[in-house]
């Protein structure tokens, strides 16, 4: 696909920003990549070539077998951002190798379509990859109607893992934003007793029905449900595809709108991941829907491995959120100690 409009300036030594900008000295730390079964990509703040002082989110693309997925860095706002202002996004953009460009993809809660994409495009100058070894400003037109551009959610981008666009064993390379360095901007974390924000409890103990519901629908692809044991779920997926394997129950935990919470459980890997896209995943999603997921967490740890996360999310104005853990493909899993708060405002 290539864009409706794509305007492509030489750079001097500092790029004026022309509309909403792809990436910043603080977005650009929230970027992150993925690793799948048939390879990875790094996302990080690094040295903008031949731009002393400057800085770029660096993405390396790396393949170790070519399958029908794809690679994907990603963005996404806490809170959507509103652009219905915008008609340009501006990217200073730079590759280290020819015939090779990432798709670019803005998604946003009321675009149409099963993707909902405000702009989904490879990025291509008269029809091939920008030239290699040299900044580009890149002008993208945001022409569609400002109510679609009211509340985007993620910004990407990816490459397709096929053979035709990724060679295996060899890092590909591309520079996306121009800006002076910004460390990150992190508020201390555990709150302390002079943080502005509470805690309330949701739901702390042992995992079982009275609370969490097993899935045994479409969306597990296996034959069976996870299962209770000590207070920990266990779950073993033996086929490919999506299997989600528990969903926290809306009777028993309720997610408010437009609320955020913080997330925290400990993991134990029974199994190690298989299959061209295995994964393991929780996400936090409202009813009849996926265009409002929040909280999403990928994570590829071997057999015998055990550790915790934690993740705080933004429910949108939708109903019904509730928590779901999965396995893409095959792998087992144990969840246990799982523990959900509610996060206020102090008076």
């Amino acid at each position: 696909m290539i864009c409706k409009r794509l305007v492509v300036l030489c750079l001097l030594s500092v790029m004026a920003a022309r509309g909403v900008d792809f990436v910043t000295s603080q977005t650009a730390w929230e970027y992150s990549g993925e690793a799948i079964g048939c390879g990875n990509v790094l996302a990080e703040v690094a040295p903008a070539p031949g731009k002393e002082g400057m800085y770029s989110l660096k993405l390396t693309f790396y393949l170790t077998a070519h399958a029908p997925d794809w690679l994907d860095v990603r963005y996404v706002p806490g809170v959507p951002l509103d652009w219905r202002q915008e008609t340009e996004l501006s990217l200073p953009y730079y590759a280290e190798q020819p015939g090779a460009s990432p798709w670019l993809k803005i998604t946003s809660t009321n675009a149409p379509g099963a993707n909902s994409s405000l702009h989904e495009a490879q990025v291509l100058l008269d029809g091939v990859p920008p030239a290699m070894g040299q900044w580009h400003l890149l002008s993208i037109a945001l022409d569609k109607p400002a109510s679609q551009k009211e509340q985007v959610t993620a910004l990407s981008a990816y490459l397709p893992t096929r053979k035709e666009f990724l060679p295996i064993g060899q890092p590909v390379v591309f520079y996306l934003g121009l800006f002076p360095y910004q460390p990150p901007a992190r508020p201390a974390w555990p709150p302390q007793r002079a943080a502005t924000l509470s805690m309330t409890p949701l739901w702390q103990g042992p995992l079982s029905d009275d609370g969490w519901v097993r899935v045994k629908d479409h969306n597990n692809q296996n034959d069976h449900a996870a299962e209770f044991v000590a207070g920990a779920a266990e779950f073993v997926s033996t086929v490919d595809g999506w299997n989600e394997f528990l969903h926290s129950d809306t009777a028993k935990i309720t997610l408010k709108p437009n609320t955020t919470y913080r997330l925290q459980f400990s993991y134990d890997i029974t199994q190690s991941l298989a299959g061209a896209n295995a994964r393991f995943y929780s996400l936090v999603r409202a009813a009849n829907t996926i265009k409002a997921d929040v909280g999403w967490q990928n994570w590829y740890d071997a057999k015998g491995s055990s550790n915790s996360r934690v993740v705080s999310f933004t429910t949108r104005e939708n109903d019904g959120y509730h928590l779901v853990f999965g396995i893409r493909d095959r792998g087992g899993i144990r969840i246990r100690d799982v523990a959900l708060y509610e996060m206020t405002a102090k008076p």
